[in-house]
Order: structure tokens, then C-alpha cells, then sequence
């Protein structure tokens, strides 16, 4: 069974997120390659800027790429397929794979020119509040965030149940990479399996 619909605010947002957001220009097609935190050797779709050409293709987050141009990622670093595609002219295809169905994954080739477009900048956090070492990160094997363990946000729950929490940028992991932006929310969806 699913219990009834729950929602816990943690944490306040810190001074400097509540401030009016500011834009960087940027070339390319608009999207952002990383790593993913267990197999580091393939490289997924991150990121994709409001309003750049990858918004308007049918490029999605967390598409595996495997080819840019016909040549393969394999061995690259992310730095150097996320050059490939920034520049000013041209166009880029890139092949991804993702889930077409719930057991299969299939295959795309998406074809994506080059243009400006508008980048957020992310600011980051010094110092959380007490409860908080720094702001999340989707890199490096990072532990189940902190929020799991007030009490008070499993508080009633039986085992089955599930329960939503809504997480703003100030909390997290450490001082580092990849932070929640300041027009963003983190999520974490809790199902209670077991209980002793």
C-alpha cells in the first residue's frame, strides 16, 4: 500500500540563493556531460540550458552518449566531450543511448547546431547551517543525504509506505561540485522496506 501523501520541509535557503538570478553567455548546443558516480567511464547527459538548441532537440537528461560526429567518448573525459560541444558554428551529431522500454535501451542519433544561449550561474554556499556539510553532489560515490536521518522525517511511516522530501540547496554533502542552482529543488523519495 502507499500511505498517505506526505511533504517535509528541511533546512532554510541560505541569503545568497534568494538573490536575482544572473546569466552568462555560451555557444555550443546547450548541454552538460558527467560522468556517472559508479561507471565513470560512460558519460550522460546532465544538464540542458533553458531556451538552447539541445531544449529544442530531442536530446534528454540522462541520455548515455556514445559517438559525437561518428567518433566515440570512450576513454574521454568530460571536459573534453563537453569542448566538443561549445563553439560558435556548426552542427553536432550525437548518438545516445537511453530506456525505450521498461527492459530494452535503444539508440539516437540527434543532429544539433551550434548557437548562443544564456547560462546560469550557480553560486555556491560557504557554509551550510549546522545540520549541513556543504551542498550536493551527484559525484564521487556521495552517501545518502543527511536528511534521511532527522528523525522526525520518517516519523509514522510502516513498512511499504513512501514519503517525498523536498530538500532546498543549502543542504548536503560537501563543499563542492555540482550544487543545486538557485531556481532548482532536490527531492528524495523514501520507500520504508524493512523495519526492526
Amino acid at each position: 500500500y502507499v500511505e498517505r501523501p506526505y511533504s517535509y520541509k528541511y533546512g532554510t535557503v541560505p541569503s545568497v540563493l534568494q538573490d536575482p538570478l544572473e546569466y552568462k553567455d555560451a555557444t555550443g548546443v546547450g548541454a552538460r556531460v558527467d560522468p556517472d558516480p559508479i561507471y565513470t567511464q560512460k558519460l550522460f547527459v546532465t544538464k540542458i540550458y533553458k531556451d538552447s538548441a539541445a531544449d529544442e532537440s530531442k536530446l534528454k537528461v540522462f541520455d548515455e552518449i556514445l559517438l559525437i560526429d561518428g567518433k566515440s567518448v570512450d576513454g574521454l573525459s568530460k571536459q573534453e566531450v563537453n569542448k566538443m560541444l561549445e563553439g560558435e558554428s556548426g552542427d553536432v551529431t550525437i548518438t545516445v543511448e537511453r530506456n525505450v522500454g521498461r527492459y530494452e535501451r535503444g539508440q539516437e542519433e540527434i543532429k544539433i547546431p551550434k548557437r548562443p544561449y544564456r547560462k546560469l550561474i550557480t553560486k555556491s554556499v560557504k557554509k551550510g547551517p549546522e545540520k549541513a556539510g556543504g551542498l550536493y553532489s551527484g559525484e564521487d560515490l556521495a552517501p545518502p543525504p543527511e536528511v534521511i536521518f532527522v528523525p522526525e522525517v520518517l516519523k509514522g511511516m510502516k513498512k511499504g509506505g513512501l514519503r517525498r522530501i523536498e530538500v532546498p540547496a543549502d543542504l548536503g554533502y560537501a563543499e563542492g561540485k555540482n550544487e543545486i542552482p538557485a531556481d532548482e529543488v532536490f527531492f528524495v523519495d523514501i520507500e520504508l522496506l524493512e523495519s526492526k
